[in-house]
């Protein structure tokens, strides 16, 4: 504000004494011939009267005595500076401290920026001071520039004791806006809180919008990067600072926050071995602990309280966790991009490592299997169009009489696949007529084969597809059940295998391709295809005894019991009770009667191959594709059992030479068996030295190569 002509300018009262300047009595004022009231004098306050709110503790108003005394009338205040500092930057903003003058009747007073008349006289008289600078416009704004040396800066509301912290003076900014009646304020604020101590506790620069219940936007239009407090070196790595959105609630006796922090980790702690950088979403509460979840998705708006209207497109549920596990979702090498649809449904998704349990209609490939249902078929006879639940396992219950025939289930809809299981408590057989005429055309069963389909006791099943004009019997597991010896009579056939539950009497033979016994894992080709426990068996000539043909535990052929050994004549032996081979060309005679390339089959011990038992082109018996060796006897006619033969040849070395026998070449020991040897070189001796069971030395000539050969066990 420009000073008024011929008016001398007092800038403390110490220069008003020092002019010898005394102060004097204005005369009274009169209105209407009568002394006027006089007019007090304004209190000294501690307001700043323009910008509308409560000084610094370092700021005061005093009355300006130098104008007062000089007009007269009503004192005028200004804003006193703060006391010189030791400090550029409190000096600056001393000297740039807004003088504010207010002259009640005054003329010619004009507001002023760096001396020159502002053109809106609303604006105060801003004073440029040490590395700032100040600059009106046309429209009355002012820049603040600051210099390369000192920047912008509010000052704390005080200094910090051992017992107290300061905050910041804030800096506010307001607008004016019409609230529907006047003209009122709207006001943004930033001000810094320090904390107990923002090298440990941190420290919060807050950004309010002061307008009571209003709603406001902070708009940033750039990046905005959280960086993080410090940067790596080669001993740390180091997180991201957390972005927070914190929310208020009372938990009956006071205000808490719930707060939903987002921050950046960096595993390793060091270094960039197995580097990953998880971005971490998680709650905190500082009372008592609710729940949590993240919404995506939906519209509308932020309330004041509670949720969006709208609904929300997902949730997710991350909070609280009490098992103290991960859910992740891992995104795999995939070929092509990818869409997960989720079903319109509620219940749990499941996974292949698990089995699961399902419920309702699930439909898998375009395959649908739905329920499982009994349905009894206790009549027994003839069953015409049965009705059944569609797309289901059914188990055909009840405790009929006599066998049963199928001739039909009730139609389903096309694609529809049923399992039916025989679960009958009798176990009687139930057959699957084709093309029977007891049903209606579209519910009957038809296949491939002429052949009747027969479900056994104990869940013989048969999986059915109905393709929109009949059922398609398109798998079948006959041979589930068993058979008593009272199930099969003279004249049986059929197609499928035959599980015997008793020891049936054939009268007159059997016919059948394949025998296979009962035992864990029999051989796997073969007439008779026998496990590796299994033997076969005849009675001695004395009735005391049976005379057992197996196989031991070194895969070889035992004959156990007494037997003599093996005389294979070409006697005909008298037709017995027998089992024939269903291969063209059968011996006629014998208990197994079997053809020119038949065996019997044994598994061996190591359940990785068949032993088999047959004749070569010679006939002569093999076993495991290797002749049968014929009895050995001691000289007093003993029969030497468990025999083997061992031939081969080796170079002797000096002269000599030692062969190691090993596997199932040795013998028992030096005593259990016996080696002999001759010069296949020239006519020279050799010497043989049983060492032990699996050593032999030969002692000749030279280099020659000795073959020899040992038999024994």
């Amino acid at each position: 504000m420009a000073s008024q002509p011929n008016k001398p300018k007092f800038e403390s009262y110490g220069d008003l004494l020092a002019s010898g300047l005394q102060p004097v009595a204005s005369p009274a004022p009169m209105i209407n011939g009568q002394p006027a009231r006089p007019i007090p004098a304004p209190p000294v306050s501690s307001m700043n009267r323009v910008l509308v709110g409560t000084l610094p503790s370092e700021m005061q108003l005093d009355a300006d005595f130098a104008e007062n005394q000089y007009n007269g009338q009503v004192p005028v205040y200004r804003l006193m500076p703060p006391a010189a500092s030791g400090k550029a930057a409190n000096n600056a903003v001393a000297q740039a401290v807004t003088q504010t003058i207010v002259q009640q009747g005054a003329s010619g007073a004009t507001l002023e920026t760096n001396g020159i008349p502002n053109s809106k006289q609303t604006i105060l008289n801003l004073q440029s001071g040490a590395n700032i600078e100040l600059t009106p416009d046309s429209n009355g704004n002012v820049r603040i520039d600051a210099g390369v040396t000192a920047g912008f800066t509010l000052l704390p509301e005080g200094t910090a004791t051992a017992s107290q912290n300061f905050n910041s003076n804030p800096l506010t900014i307001e607008a004016s806006y019409w609230n529907g009646s006047a003209a009122a304020i709207d006001e943004w604020q930033i001000q810094l809180f320090p904390g107990a101590n923002p090298l440990s506790s941190g420290t919060d620069l807050e950004i309010n919008h002061n307008t009571l219940n209003g709603a406001g936007r902070f708009h940033i239009n750039s990046d905005m990067l959280i960086g993080p407090p410090l940067s790596a070196t080669s001993t740390q790595n180091s997180n991201s600072f957390a972005w927070d959105c914190e929310g208020s609630y009372w938990d009956g006796t006071q205000t808490q926050f719930a707060i939903w922090e987002q921050a950046l980790g960096i595993e390793p702690a060091s270094g960039d071995v197995g580097l990953n950088a998880r971005l971490s979403i998680y709650p905190l509460f500082t009372g008592a602990v609710g729940t949590g979840d993240i919404a995506i998705g939906g519209t509308g708006v932020n309330p004041l309280q509670g949720y969006p209207v709208a609904h929300s497109y997902w949730i997710l549920k991350a909070f609280p966790v009490s098992d103290g596990h991960t859910a992740t979702l891992q995104h795999t090498a995939f070929t092509a991009d990818r869409t997960f649809t989720f079903p319109d449904a509620t219940g749990t998704l499941a996974t292949l490592q698990n089995p699961q349990t399902f419920s309702g209609r699930q439909t898998f490939g375009g395959l649908v299997n739905e329920t499982l249902a009994n349905v009894s078929v206790a009549a027994g006879g003839t069953i015409n169009n049965l009705a059944i639940p569609s797309n289901s396992v059914v188990f055909l219950t009840g405790s009929p009489v006599g066998a049963i025939t199928l001739t039909g289930m009730v139609a389903g809809a096309a694609g529809d696949i049923v399992t039916i299981c025989n679960d009958t408590s009798t176990g009687v057989l139930i057959t699957l007529a084709q093309e029977n005429g007891g049903s209606l055309a579209a519910n009957r069963f038809r296949a491939n084969s002429t052949a009747q389909f027969v479900l056994n006791g104990n869940l013989g099943s048969a999986t059915c597809y109905y393709d929109g004009n009949r059922w398609d019997v398109i798998s079948i597991s006959p041979n589930a059940g068993q058979f008593a010896a009272s199930d099969l009579t003279n004249g049986t056939s059929g197609t499928g295998a035959v599980v015997l539950a008793t020891s049936p009497t054939f009268v007159t033979g059997m016919t059948t391709p394949v025998l296979i016994s009962a035992s864990a894992n029999p051989a796997t080709v073969g007439v008779v295809e026998l496990a590796v426990a299994d033997v076969i068996s005849w009675r001695n000539n004395a009735n005391s005894g049976n005379l057992r043909l197996g196989v031991d535990v070194g895969d070889n052929l035992e004959l156990v019991g007494g037997f003599n050994g093996i005389n294979l004549k070409g006697n005909n032996l008298s037709q017995v009770t027998n089992v024939q081979s269903n291969s063209a060309n059968i011996a006629h005679s014998g208990f197994v009667e079997m053809a020119a390339s038949d065996a019997i089959a044994w598994r061996n011990a190591a359940n990785s191959a068949d032993l088999l038992l047959a004749k070569d082109a010679s006939d002569r018996l093999t076993f495991g594709g290797n002749t049968v060796a014929a009895p050995v006897y001691n000289a007093a006619g003993t029969l030497q059992n468990a025999v083997h033969v061992v031939q081969d040849t080796v170079t002797l070395v000096g002269g000599t030479a030692t062969i190691t026998l090993t596997g199932s070449a040795a013998f028992t020991s030096a005593t259990s068996y016996t080696c002999t040897a001759n010069d296949q070189t020239a006519a020279n001796p050799v010497k043989v030295t049983q060492t032990s069971g699996s050593s032999i030395t030969f002692d000749g000539t030279g280099t020659d190569v000795i073959r020899f050969i040992a038999i024994g066990n």
